[in-house]
């Protein structure tokens, strides 16, 4: 296998759509082993397919639902991925929250730190 980063792996968090999953697609391309994860598990596993059919012969490719605001899912994820794959080479930390949408001064800071919202900053 030919690649910039083949011989090497990747864990990449919110790989399961948007940049997360095109991020994931260019690591492929460049040779990397995969372990991905994601909140959803089935666009998860539909990832990991679709990733798969695109993977060179060695490259290997896996996926754990997980939500790495738990820090016990990330210990988890951490744990399988070396567990599987080795030494880990890469952390493509690509997951992230949306937060309220709107022109900022439309939109008040609150909306921000209420109870729905798993994190918080200081002062809310």
């Amino acid at each position: 296998m030919t690649g910039v980063l083949a011989g090497r792996t990747a864990i990449i968090t919110g790989a399961n759509q948007g940049l997360g999953l095109a991020i994931a697609q260019a690591y492929l391309s460049a040779g990397a082993n995969l372990f991905l994860c994601a909140r959803d598990a089935g666009k998860l596993a539909a990832a990991v397919d679709s990733l798969r059919e695109c993977a060179a012969p060695g490259q290997t490719i896996l996926g754990e639902p997980a939500d790495v605001s738990q820090p016990a899912d990330v210990a988890r994820v951490v744990g399988r991925a070396s567990e599987a794959l080795g030494t880990l080479h890469i952390l493509v930390n690509n997951a992230g929250i949306y937060g309220p949408l709107g022109r900022i001064e439309d939109v008040e800071w609150s909306d921000w730190c209420g109870p729905s919202r798993s994190i918080c900053w200081a002062r809310c």
